[in-house]
């Protein structure tokens, strides 16, 4: 098959008045697979409605963290960066991890998890400290948007050497506020960094142990001595959720962000 040459700029900005359904609507009257595959599920959201589509040429690539890699590696950090340089701008890189881990929708899941694997190993305790936070928000954001609150957070660690250790505590009282989380969050992550420095592979956060609705209920009417946090919380949800998830960050990220 002979390799077409890119397209113009003039075709790309045609293409982005179409939205991605209408597109693959289009594509179904080619009939090159089953009409009921291929499809999104409702994981999948704009966060940038405002934003005009997204208009490039597909970079892949598939990954599997959660087992050490073979020796040697079949494929080098530096061969992806190679083939994503020999994709044709405008570039979007699309990864799919194959890792085993089923797909649980948030309101039956027992609990709720974000977590990273880094391209490189990260040994900058700050860096790690700004990176859990992230992840620390992003679970308390969803604990909130599925009226959730969790008695206990869990930590994972997985180091160069693919050393993993998970580490948990329990509060006394359930809690969907972002700073109560992510003090914990940090004393773990403190405490279980090994010294002198390991490099950190992947970073995890979760909380599980929910509450069910009439405890939720009843804690309303309890004074909180975190209302300040918890106004702070508020503001936060309702600005990502106009602006989207960049819209808003905490000063730790910032640390991680310029990386």
């Amino acid at each position: 098959m002979s390799q077409q040459s890119p397209l113009t700029p003039e075709d790309l900005a045609a293409l982005r008045a179409f939205t991605t359904p209408t597109v693959c609507n289009a594509i179904e009257t080619f009939k090159v697979r089953p009409r009921g595959e291929g499809f999104m599920g409702p994981e999948i959201k704009c966060w940038f409605p405002s934003m005009s589509p997204m208009v490039g040429y597909a970079a892949t690539a598939i990954i599997r963290a959660s087992n050490p890699p073979p020796d040697p590696l079949p494929v080098k950090v530096t061969q992806l960066w190679e083939h994503v340089a020999s994709v044709p701008g405008p570039r979007v890189l699309v990864v799919q991890d194959i890792d085993d881990r089923p797909v649980v929708p948030d309101h039956k899941a027992k609990s709720l998890s974000h977590e990273t694997t880094f391209a490189e190993d990260i040994t900058d305790v700050e860096a790690l400290r700004g990176w859990l936070l992230d992840l620390t928000r992003q679970v308390a954001a969803r604990l909130r948007t599925n009226q959730l609150r969790g008695r206990t957070v869990h930590l994972k660690i997985r180091f160069a050497n693919f050393r993993t250790i998970t580490r948990s505590h329990t509060f006394p009282k359930s809690t969907d506020v972002t700073q109560e989380l992510w003090n914990v969050a940090a004393a773990m992550l403190t405490k279980n960094l090994p010294f002198p420095p390991l490099g950190v592979r992947l970073l995890g956060f979760s909380v599980s142990g929910f509450d069910n609705a009439e405890s939720r209920q009843a804690d309303m009417f309890c004074e909180s001595e975190n209302e300040k946090n918890v106004r702070l919380d508020t503001v936060s949800d309702w600005i990502q959720k106009r602006f989207g998830p960049a819209a808003l960050s905490r000063a730790a990220e910032l640390m991680h962000a310029a990386d």
